[in-house]
């Protein structure tokens, strides 16, 4: 366990530029991103947020993980094939069939249900639950897609864990009533992210 897993001197990430901060122990961060939550830009990001893809200013400590939301099976196989919830969360974090079952349960979930059974919400808090169980210092995850009942879940989920695994949010904006806005956990740190001048587009000339 290491007690700042995740430590940042300011550094661009793609056409992103991250400020300076530091993720330690009982830390809940919130990245305020104003780009569009396409998979591109957040799998840059996540690559150098969990050290997959070093970026110089972004140190990497401890096992940083991002929380992929589970996912159903697609494609041909898709056809004949669902994971269950027990099955899908062996899979994912490596663990028995029986902690699997007991962390579904935990999450109020049927072992026995299909993965493609289940909401979004449903998802995300399984593809936290599988970080957690693959062991982890610190965890990045995304709230994107879910209303403000499932944020509400997965902040809560969160922030019961932070003592010991701090979080850093990926916290994009959204359109509701044609109002742009962004739903933080509570309590968190929030940091804006800027677009690196190496990409911004430059001002029209007056």
């Amino acid at each position: 366990m290491k007690d700042v897993p995740l430590s940042c001197s300011g550094v661009a990430v793609g056409s992103l530029q991250l400020p300076a901060f530091q993720l330690g122990l009982g830390d809940l961060l919130c990245l305020h991103l104003s780009t569009p939550a396409d998979s591109d830009h957040q799998e840059k990001l996540v690559d150098a947020l969990t050290g997959k893809q070093p970026a110089a200013g972004l140190t990497v400590f401890g096992r940083v993980r991002f929380a992929c939301p589970a996912h159903a099976r697609r494609g041909f196989w898709g056809l004949f094939f669902q994971p269950t919830v027990a099955e899908w969360l062996s899979s994912a974090a490596g663990a028995p069939h029986e902690i699997a079952r007991t962390a579904a349960k935990r999450l109020k979930l049927d072992p026995s249900w299909k993965i493609c059974q289940l909401a979004g919400t449903q998802r995300t808090l399984l593809g936290l639950e599988a970080a957690w169980l693959l062991g982890t210092d610190a965890i990045v995850f995304s709230t994107i897609g879910l209303d403000w009942k499932g944020r509400s879940a997965v902040f809560e989920a969160v922030s019961e864990r932070v003592t010991d695994c701090p979080g850093l949010h990926l916290g994009y904006a959204y359109e509701t009533c044609g109002r742009r806005e962004r739903m933080c956990p509570p309590g968190a740190v929030c940091l804006e992210v800027g677009i690196s001048s190496s990409t911004a587009t430059p001002a029209a000339p007056v």
